[in-house]
């Protein structure tokens, strides 16, 4: 192993029988003889990619608690920074990492960066409060707030001789990061602004989204992408 490698990573899976793009495997992937040999090393440390069901086999590997990097599999209406399935089956937080944020806010979950986690690192030691914790559902009128963003916040210009309001999409990023703060949590946020503006805007240019005039000035149905 490179001496100057931080750390060792293992992707730790369980896969249940029947699943089709598994190609016929099931079961625990490396298997427990293997997690036995990667444990001997001193760097080597767990993702463990946990689900509701899975979680208690996972758990139950007798892998130590400081050398878990819990990574729960986020579904389609997962949220980041929801509670765990390792802390549901009362594993403390303190005494394991977990990558449940988006990097830029690991420090607000485990009190540093996990992925720089080294044999030298006392987890057990780190002085900080609970995690945050949001909602499992981030429930935003997704075209709503684009017809908002860009009503509000958009420069009237005219597109195919037609009056628009028009507002480049990093504008509307912004707009519904400070008006739904919570969907920081939700991994796929910005690609569900993305498929509203398709929805319900015109494209005005390379980044640049229109909304014609009588989509203002008429109310639309808020729905969910």
């Amino acid at each position: 192993m490179d001496p100057l490698a931080l750390n060792l990573q293992v992707s730790v899976d369980f896969i249940p029988k029947g699943l089709p793009f598994a190609d016929g495997k099931s079961g625990l992937v490396p298997s427990e003889e293997r997690i036995r040999e990667l444990l001997t090393l001193s760097k080597a440390y767990f993702r463990l990619k946990t689900t509701a069901e899975n979680a208690a086999v996972l758990a139950g590997l007798g892998i130590p608690k400081a050398r878990v990097i819990e990574t729960p599999l986020r579904g389609k209406k997962w949220a980041y920074g929801r509670t765990t399935p390792l802390e549901r089956l009362g594993w403390p937080y303190r005494e394991f990492l977990r990558c449940n944020t988006p990097c830029s806010d690991c420090v607000r979950e485990n009190a540093f960066v996990a992925c720089l986690v080294t044999p030298r690192t006392d987890i057990s030691k780190l002085n900080y409060g609970p995690p945050p914790r949001e909602a499992m559902y981030v429930d935003v009128p997704w075209k709503q707030a684009i017809c908002d963003a860009i009503s509000t916040q958009g420069e009237m210009r005219k597109v195919e001789g037609k009056a628009m309001a028009v507002l480049p999409l990093a504008k509307i990023y912004e707009y519904v990061l400070a008006h739904y703060p919570a969907v920081i949590y939700k991994p796929t946020w910005k690609f569900r602004v993305r498929v509203a503006v398709q929805l319900c805007a015109v494209n005005a240019g390379r980044g640049i989204w229109g909304l014609p005039m009588k989509a203002i000035t008429v109310p639309l149905a808020s729905f969910r992408v």
